[in-house]
């Protein structure tokens, strides 16, 4: 079976090695670090790797990187910066989501290409021109036709000349003439590379000769491949690593990871996020779910007060269940397994969450009890169920604190859940102000007797890549694929603490802000589905 399964995923490889050879994208040379994120898995970077659409590139610190498009055209990726490989074709374009890109472009008569940043697009036909991610363009030769988003104001920019991003209603100021001082400042940014000449421009070449480097070429294309296929299948476990040493932290010591998957748009506030998730499987009988939620500023515009940070932040979601069985070691086996278990005898055994913007923690942790035992607040139960502690910042909950027991001394009739949404127009948003919630103080494991009363500010957003909220319409349409419109979904949770007395917050950052998508599981769904289709092949 082994065999069998090796030779089936040799073959795979080799027929995605056909497509890749095709591409109109080439890393022809790196610098330092730098990651591509294709075929739903983040590799390193390496010369002679083919790019396609939708594949991303990221360079860390110090690192960069040379592409080549069509044989002809040029582009330089600079450090900290992270760009998606959007189209390839006669209306090609890519998106610079994060850093800074130089590019000589010289394209085939009738094709045409963009660059989209976050705030502007940069339409050519061929020219070479810098652009950042803040919407600045510096035209070095010939000439680049900018707009915003929205597509309501454009402008020209010529050889030479700079223009700065557009201000807060999407106008663009006239450009200015690049100063030497820009000059200086640019030749030392892309000093890495030689930028000083075209690809192709060389002395024509025999036959013979061009024969020759094809064939010593394609010997060096089929060793570098051969190496990674090598590796791929000598590989039976993998380790993730990140470039952020909370991620690290978190998944430490992971020996497997079933599936990766990332996305990167824009959240509610109109900040740029990168959403990484991973299945894992720490041990035979426990999966672990992290969401990463990425972002390089952070502006608030919902609806409660905020005064945490404006800086980069991250947010996580780690979730972990525990089994009493040990489930198989494919995921394509877990259907069958699942179902072949008799009533009540496959159930988690215990739960962990964990929500943290890394200053402040949301934490669940449940185990699970017989019927007969003691739940929370000491009632015996008549079924099993997880039984389970919550803390806020290492503070515990409560659970029998409540405020709605008008028998209580502290009793407050107006102490109740506030909640607004858009149900009214079918949109998809909710807030929440909860009653007061008492905490004890823990230390090292025991009560010290501290107490705080605090609420919680909850919104919940449906929202779509560009950050906009979803409507029920957006998913009632029957022509819509089901999995090309979870690709543009999002659900955004934000959550607040405050003191209930001086409405201080309890967090430090303001507030936790999580972004998660459907990616993950629709992977899940993916792999399921073509197992299905497998064993029906067999059937036949």
């Amino acid at each position: 079976m082994k065999i069998i399964k090796t030779f089936f995923l040799a073959l795979t490889y080799m027929f995605c090695l056909s497509i890749y050879s095709s591409a109109d994208v080439k890393v022809t040379k790196v610098v330092g670090r730098a990651m591509v994120f294709q075929n739903s898995a983040w590799t390193e970077a390496v010369q002679e790797m083919y790019l396609g659409q939708n594949d991303i590139v990221k360079t860390e610190k110090a690192g960069k990187v040379e592409l080549v498009m069509d044989g002809t055209s040029r582009i330089w990726v600079s450090e900290n910066s992270e760009m998606n490989v959007g189209a390839l074709g006669d209306n090609g374009f890519f998106s610079l989501l994060v850093g800074k890109i130089r590019a000589r472009l010289k394209l085939v008569s009738g094709r045409k290409f963009s660059v989209k940043t976050p705030v502007a697009i940069v339409a050519v036909r061929g020219t070479e021109f810098i652009a950042s991610d803040k919407g600045e363009v510096f035209v070095l030769d010939g000439l680049v036709n900018m707009s915003n988003i929205a597509g309501t104001s454009a402008i020209d920019v010529g050889a030479n000349q700079y223009s700065s991003p557009p201000d807060a209603a999407g106008t663009f100021s006239q450009p200015a003439e690049i100063s030497e001082e820009q000059k200086a400042a640019i030749n030392q940014e892309w000093s890495d590379f030689d930028t000083s000449s075209d690809q192709g421009s060389a002395p024509e070449e025999s036959d013979g000769q061009k024969e020759q480097k094809a064939q010593d070429t394609k010997k060096e294309e089929i060793k570098q491949e051969l190496a990674v296929l090598k590796q791929e299948l000598r590989e039976a476990i993998s380790s993730i690593k990140t470039d952020i040493q909370m991620t690290r932290e978190i998944a430490n010591e992971i020996k497997e990871s079933d599936f990766d998957t990332a996305r990167t748009l824009r959240d509610v506030h109109g900040n740029l996020v990168r959403i990484e998730q991973h299945l894992l499987r720490p041990d035979k009988s426990t999966l672990q779910f992290i969401n990463l939620t990425k972002r390089n500023s952070y502006t608030y515009k919902g609806k409660f007060d905020y005064s945490g940070p404006s800086g980069s932040r991250i947010d996580t979601m780690d979730s972990r269940i525990t089994f009493n069985k040990q489930l198989p070691e494919q995921l394509t086996d877990w259907p069958n397994f699942i179902g072949d278990q008799d009533e009540d005898t496959f159930y988690p055994q215990a739960v962990n969450l964990k929500i943290t913007n890394q200053k402040d923690t949301l934490e669940m942790i449940g185990v699970s009890k017989d019927k007969g035992e003691l739940d929370e607040k000491g009632d015996i139960l008549e079924e099993r169920r997880i039984v389970g502690d919550m803390f806020v910042n290492g503070w515990k909950v409560d659970p029998n604190y409540d405020t709605g027991d008008s028998a209580r001394p502290e009793y407050d009739p107006l102490d109740e859940s506030i909640d607004e949404s858009g149900e009214a127009s079918d949109d998809l948003w909710a807030t929440a102000i909860s009653p007061t919630i008492r905490l004890e103080e823990i230390q090292n494991g025991i009560k010290t007797g501290v107490i705080k009363d605090v609420k919680f500010y909850v919104e919940g957003y449906g929202i779509n890549n560009s950050g906009s909220i979803l409507n029920l319409n957006d998913f009632t349409s029957a022509k819509k694929n089901p999995f090309d419109l979870l690709k543009n979904v999002a659900a955004e949770g934000i959550i607040a603490c405050r003191e209930k007395t001086t409405g201080t917050d309890f967090f430090q950052a303001g507030n936790i802000d999580m972004v998660v998508t459907p990616d993950l599981f629709v992977a899940i769904a993916h792999k399921l589905a073509t197992k299905l289709g497998d064993i029906g092949e067999d059937i036949k």
